[in-house]
This record gives structure tokens, C-alpha cells and sequence, in this order.
């Protein structure tokens, strides 16, 4: 195995650890495989330890967008994963690089990097080959995203920002077709799935049934949405409730959503989130450890 190096840790997390007072712990990461190059764009994975735990859990950010409140989606996520006790290393975070002024902020992340087709590839083959069945698996997608047609099956998501909001390229989209093939290659015990980017309610519907999967989107059918409205407040709750980790029987996955859909719907009455579960599923529930 390659000998282990240090490394800085991104500024948002230096900003998160200094707000909630975490200790930036686990910030050693492997180099690459040999053979294999790495570089500021592509994500570097690390192999869990041979002791990981009977039940191993694994989240995935991705955003397309550099704008400000999509990115500080993103942290909320973060900060939401982090105090719920997922390590830096079982967290994936593909987003564009926020920028301060003119200059980009550089990813330092052994598990990020922007969300181009080749990190995408990497990382859910990464969770193919990992994720067992007795694990969990969150994925969390936010920025923007499309429609090719009225038809909620040619709905994407963006993968880099848009330029003077004009769509992006197909060959920076991903499809709702591609998504769902990858990650029907995963098999974990349980997985939650949020979508607040534009057009995500087909994302959403489409995983109904297909696994023990809890999933979340903005509006009742595929059309533009507020993100700003819902998933603050969501990761909020989620980050004070330490759901995710050991729930209480006055919180659940359920509570977070509903209290976030009020919010919501305060503030855009004419969208309605919805939470599409599996037959079976209790999202009251879901994230009870047995």
C-alpha cells in the first residue's frame, strides 16, 4: 500500500470546523494506486480500512453550479453529514470550485472534485465494488438541471455552471438514464436520496421501487424549483437531530422533511416536495439502527 501523506484541508472545511468546533481529524488520505496520476480535477479514492465496521455508511454531493447558495447547499450537506459522524474519508464531494472574486478555490479533497463524467464514473464504481448490504448510502444532488423535452425522461443534471443561462453541453449533463444505471449497480441496505436541483422530481419518482431507497425532490412534477426554500432548513434539522446516527423516537427522516416542506411552502405556495419510498419502506423509520 502507498505510504499515507498529509494534506491541507479544503477552506470551507477549515470555515465548517471552526463554526461547529470539529477537529479536522482523518485529514491524512493515500496517494494515488500506482500507475495512476493525480491531479486538483480528479478524485483520488481511498479504500476502506480492513476493520471498517459490520455497517459502513458512504454519502455523495454532487453540484454543477459555483453559484453561492448552491455551494452553501453543499455545505450544509457537509455540515449535516460531519456532526451526524461520517468521516471526511465516506464522504464524496463532486461540485464545481466556488470562487472568491476572479480566482477559484482549489479542491485539496482526497474524495472531491468537480463533477465531470470521469469522476462521476469513478466514484459510483467505487460504491459498486464497496457498499455491502449492510451499509447505507446518502446522495445528495443540488445546482441546476434540465429537460430536453416536456417528457420527465429526458431530464438531466447539470454538471458544470452555466454561462449567461445558457444550457450546458450534453457532453456536461448527466441523465437521468445514466444516473439510474449507476446506481442500480449499488447495493446498500438503505439509501436516501435528495434532488432540490430543477427538473429533480423525475430523478425522485424514477427510483420509487427500485431498492430500499427513501428519496426526496422539490415539486410533484418536473419543473423549475427553490432550493433555497427547502433544503437549508432540511440539513438543519437532520445536522441538530443527529438522525442519521442514532435516531430518537421524537425525530426521524420524516419529521426533518415535513418540518422543511412548511418552510417551503410558506414561501412558494405553488410547489409541493414530495418523499417517494419503496413498498414497504417507513421513512419514520428508515434510519433506526437494529
Amino acid at each position: 500500500m502507498a505510504s499515507a501523506k498529509a494534506r491541507p484541508a479544503r477552506w470551507w472545511k477549515v470555515v465548517l470546523a471552526a463554526a461547529f468546533g470539529w477537529t479536522l481529524a482523518g485529514t491524512q488520505a493515500s496517494a494515488a494506486p500506482a500507475g495512476q496520476t493525480s491531479s486538483a480535477s480528479e478524485v483520488r479514492l481511498a479504500r476502506p480500512p480492513l476493520d471498517r465496521p459490520a455497517s459502513a455508511r458512504f454519502a455523495v454531493i454532487i453540484n454543477g453550479d459555483a453559484g453561492e447558495h448552491h455551494v452553501g447547499n453543499c455545505l450544509d450537506a457537509y455540515g449535516a453529514l460531519k456532526t451526524n459522524g461520517f468521516t471526511d474519508d465516506e464522504i464524496f464531494l463532486l461540485s464545481s470550485e466556488p470562487r472568491i472574486g476572479s480566482a477559484a478555490v482549489p479542491t485539496l479533497g482526497p474524495n472531491d472534485g468537480p463533477p465531470n463524467p470521469r469522476n462521476l464514473t469513478a466514484v459510483f464504481n467505487f460504491l459498486r465494488d464497496e457498499v455491502r448490504p449492510s451499509d447505507t448510502l446518502v446522495v445528495y444532488v443540488t445546482g441546476h438541471g434540465g429537460s430536453d423535452t416536456p417528457k420527465s425522461d429526458r431530464c438531466f443534471i447539470e454538471l458544470v455552471p452555466r454561462e449567461k443561462d445558457r444550457r450546458v453541453a450534453p457532453a456536461n449533463q448527466l441523465a437521468l438514464r445514466d444516473f439510474l444505471a449507476s446506481v442500480s449497480a449499488i447495493r446498500p441496505r438503505r439509501a436516501l436520496f435528495l434532488f432540490d436541483q430543477c427538473y429533480g422530481q423525475a430523478f425522485a419518482t424514477s427510483l420509487a421501487g427500485k431498492g430500499p431507497f427513501i428519496s426526496i425532490a422539490l415539486s410533484t412534477k418536473a419543473e423549475e424549483v427553490y432550493c433555497q426554500n427547502f433544503s437549508p432548513v432540511f440539513w438543519k434539522e437532520l445536522r441538530r437531530s443527529g438522525i442519521l446516527r442514532k435516531p430518537l423516537p421524537r425525530t426521524s427522516l420524516k419529521a426533518a422533511f415535513d418540518k422543511a416542506c412548511r418552510h417551503a411552502r410558506r414561501r412558494e405556495r405553488t410547489q409541493k416536495p414530495i418523499l417517494q419510498t419503496a413498498p414497504g419502506v417507513d421513512a419514520a423509520k428508515f434510519f433506526l439502527w437494529e
